[in-house]
C-alpha cells in the first residue's frame, strides 16, 4: 500500500480479528476451497464469487462484512484506535457497495483505477496496454519526484492521515507507550551505558537487561541501568 489510510485500515482490522481469535470468540464459519487462488481472482475482479468448502459461494465483500460484524459484536468500547478502525472499516465497505468512487482518494486500488482510467481516456489506450504496467510500478515509486502516488499527495489529490509536520516529528519522537519510544529515549539518555539494543530488550554494560515485551516507562530504563 502507498495510502497510509489503507495501511492503517488493513493493519488495524487484522489486529482486531487477531484479538478476536486470542479471546476465543466465535469467528465466521468461512472456509474457501482455493484461498490462495482466490486472492488473485479478487485482485482481478472485486465482485468475483468464491467457492466455499460448504458448497456455497461468497464474495470478498461478504467475507469482510462477516468479520466486521464479529468484531462489532465483541467490541466493548473504550479504545479510541479500535473505535476508529471499526468506523472506517464499516464506512469503506458501505462506500464500496454504494459509492465506490468515494474511495478514489484513500484506497489504493480505487486510486489507481481512477488514475489509470483517466490516463487511458487521454491516451486512447485499453487495459491490455503494457504502458499501464509501467504506470503501476511508478505509482509505487517512493521517489517524491517520480512516484505517481507521491505526486498525488503533493497535489492534495489523496487523503492524508497525518500532516508533514506530524510525520517529521514521529521520525524522532515515536508514539507514547511503544517499544520504539522506550528504545529512542534509552539511546538519547543512556547511550554510553548500553551494550546492545534490539526488538525485545536493552542490555546495559553492567549486565542488566531490560525486557521490552511488556508495558514499561522511561523510569524503568533508568532503574534497570542503576541497579546491580
Amino acid at each position: 500500500n502507498m495510502s497510509a489510510y489503507a495501511t492503517a485500515l488493513k493493519v488495524g482490522s487484522t489486529l482486531l480479528v487477531l484479538n478476536l481469535i486470542a479471546s476465543g470468540a466465535t469467528l465466521p464459519d468461512i472456509e474457501l476451497e482455493n484461498p490462495v487462488d482466490d486472492v488473485l481472482r479478487v485482485s482481478q475482479d472485486k465482485n468475483a464469487t468464491l467457492k466455499r468448502n460448504s458448497g456455497n459461494s461468497i464474495t470478498a465483500l461478504e467475507i469482510q462484512e462477516s468479520y466486521l460484524e464479529a468484531v462489532e459484536r465483541n467490541y466493548s468500547g473504550g479504545n479510541k484506535e479500535s473505535g476508529w478502525i471499526i468506523q472506517e472499516w464499516k464506512r469503506t465497505l458501505d462506500e464500496f457497495k454504494h459509492n465506490p468512487e468515494k474511495l478514489s482518494d484513500r484506497i489504493d486500488w480505487a486510486i489507481k483505477e481512477k488514475l489509470f482510467t483517466e490516463f487511458m481516456e487521454t491516451e486512447n489506450m485499453d487495459w491490455d496496454d503494457p504502458m499501464l504496467q509501467s504506470l503501476d510500478l511508478e505509482y509505487h515509486n517512493l521517489d517524491p519526484d517520480r512516484g505517481l502516488y507521491r505526486g498525488l499527495e503533493q497535489e492534495n489529490e489523496v487523503y492524508s492521515l497525518l500532516t508533514e509536520e506530524e510525520i517529521s516529528r514521529a521520525i524522532e519522537f515515536p508514539p507514547e507507550g511503544t517499544r520504539a519510544k522506550i528504545r529512542g529515549e534509552a539511546v538519547r539518555k543512556e547511550s554510553e551505558n548500553i551494550k546492545s539494543i534490539h526488538w525485545t530488550g536493552i542490555e546495559f554494560e553492567n549486565g542488566n537487561i531490560l525486557d521490552l515485551t511488556g508495558v514499561i516507562s522511561q523510569d524503568d530504563v533508568e532503574k534497570t541501568h542503576a541497579t546491580g
